[in-house]
């Protein structure tokens, strides 16, 4: 069995990594909330009816 070791510097290393992967995650979740329509127990015509109506103002 290996035993992995990290120093100070490599965890440092990490810290930017995953904040800007966590940032990148929360835009994400904000462009979807604000610009994906909820399609939810909606037909298909009405989809696209609506997603048209978006695309002509």
């Amino acid at each position: 069995m290996a035993i992995v070791l990290t120093t100070d510097a490599e965890v440092d290393m990490w810290i930017p990594n995953f904040a800007v992967f966590g940032a990148i995650g929360l835009l994400c979740l904000v462009f979807t909330l604000i610009w994906v329509p909820e399609t939810k127990g909606k037909s298909l015509e009405r989809i696209e009816q609506e997603l048209r109506a978006r695309v002509a103002t």
